[in-house]
């Protein structure tokens, strides 16, 4: 029972969002150009944890290794530029740099902050049928001529 709440949460949480991702798993370019910055920063993590979810086989697909992150409608060029150096980067990562966490939450919610950026939280398993949240990142984003992208991704201290 816990594992299809958990997955039904998860599958609610990837789709909510009309127009976020196509079929293939790909972020949609024209739902983005319309978008709200909040709906961005939204459209975004649903395609990376729709990206992070198995397929009905049970094969696991990750969008840093695929590099996935670089065809996102979502994201800056100068972010994807610096997504790309920290992948490449012999140093240590001790999380995914987009979740800032280890583990993959079941869902996520965002929240605008009074500076103007986001709060994007994760939502964990906490025990049989119970998720709490924990922040994760904060996340910049900004306007231009295709519309508002995202330009930065900070982790939150815990």
């Amino acid at each position: 029972m816990y594992r299809l709440w958990i997955a039904l949460l998860a599958f609610c949480a990837i789709f909510t969002v009309a127009g976020v991702a196509d079929i293939a798993g790909t972020p949609a370019a024209a739902a983005q150009e319309a978008a709200s910055p909040q709906k961005v920063v939204d459209g975004f993590y649903a395609w990376y944890l729709a990206y992070l979810t198995p397929d009905a086989q049970g094969n696991f697909a990750n969008p840093l290794v695929d590099r996935a992150y670089r065809g996102s409608p979502f994201l800056t060029a100068d972010l994807i530029a610096r997504l790309d150096a920290m992948l490449e980067s012999d140093e240590p990562r001790l999380a995914d740099p987009i979740l800032c966490a280890q583990d993959i939450p079941a869902a996520f919610t965002v929240e605008a902050t009074e500076d103007g950026a986001y709060r994007v939280s994760g939502l964990f398993p906490a025990g049989p049928e119970t998720l709490t949240a924990y922040p994760l990142a904060r996340v910049q984003v900004e306007t231009g001529p295709t519309g508002w992208r995202i330009t930065a991704i900070r982790c939150e201290a815990r």
